[in-house]
């Protein structure tokens, strides 16, 4: 295989019957990842635990693939797929002439950003869900209501129980305590 990962890198028009760019390790993250999610997706609004369980195993999964990102066989490392954007330029102009070179692993052109974006993205929410579902903090299990008065320019921020708020007409439902806050956008001052 190295061989033709060479002979690749050198723009050899030859090419193997079979070239294996990514290891089993790759290859088992990427389906464990499709499959989770559309586990979780598909769960979501019926069976709680599970969707948990599959939420923390995708984080457990993207914290695995990041240090292989970086101790990983070669075409798994980020080092070969993350380029700067002045190589993304040069090979999409190599394109359009017909020159551009070939090579194993991701497209050139997208440079790896799209990877690191969502996984920083899937990484953050699983993360704020997991401190909410932990309860680290006293307000952490509810949503938040943002409101502008059009006339005042002032906005306001309660943060509610789960499963109450404002839509709900019940005498019992009312915002954590110490909220709802106003603030003043023009002065970033709160308004008591």
């Amino acid at each position: 295989m190295e061989a033709a990962t060479r002979a690749m890198d050198a723009g050899s028009d030859a090419l193997p019957a079979t070239v294996r760019v990514w290891d089993p390790f790759v290859r088992i993250f990427h389906w464990s990842l499709v499959a989770l999610f559309a586990f979780a997706f598909l769960t979501g609004d019926e069976w709680d635990k599970p969707h948990e369980f599959a939420g923390y195993v995708v984080a457990g999964l993207i914290g695995l693939r990041v240090i292989w990102g970086f101790i990983g066989t070669r075409h798994a490392r980020f080092s070969d797929f993350v380029t700067g954007p002045g190589t993304v330029i040069g090979y999409l102009k190599d394109a359009a002439g017909f020159r551009a070179r070939r090579h194993l692993g991701d497209p050139v052109t997208r440079g790896g950003y799209a990877l690191l974006a969502s996984s920083a993205i899937t990484s953050v929410l699983g993360l704020a869900y997991w401190v909410a579902a932990a309860r680290l903090f006293d307000k952490a299990v509810g949503y938040a209501t943002l409101t502008l008065d059009r006339a005042s320019g002032y906005v306001t921020l309660s943060v509610w129980p789960y499963l109450s708020g404002p839509q709900r007409s019940t005498p019992d439902d009312k915002p954590y305590p110490g909220w709802p806050i106003t603030i003043d956008p023009a002065t970033q001052k709160r308004i008591d």
